[in-house]
């Protein structure tokens, strides 16, 4: 009976490391979402688009919500937390605005 149990802990295990996108590197600080499967370029960018509270009713938040909080997919598919510009806070300068 233990070694039944010890292949399905080995199963389970298997499952919960699977990844949706398998076939991209994750280094320095890219991750990717296992509840949803999107690439992040920052753990900052991945925790921006979670939502709820811890343990009751936490989830990921939808595209349309990660983009209207400023969020948008950049290069390679990885998802970021802010356009760099307008991290830097130079979005105005070279947007145009007041030229």
């Amino acid at each position: 009976m233990v070694y039944g149990n010890f292949l399905f802990f080995i199963n389970l295990s298997f499952l919960l490391l699977m990844r949706a996108n398998p076939t991209i590197p994750l280094r320095k600080d890219r991750n990717e979402c296992p509840s949803c499967g999107l690439l992040f370029r920052s753990s900052y960018a991945f925790d921006k688009h979670r939502t709820g509270r811890y343990g009751i009713d936490r989830r990921c938040k939808s595209i349309e919500a990660m983009l209207a909080s400023g969020m948008e997919e950049g290069s390679g598919g990885f998802w970021i937390s802010a356009p760099l510009l307008a991290r830097r806070g130079l979005k105005g300068i070279l947007g145009g605005e007041g030229h």
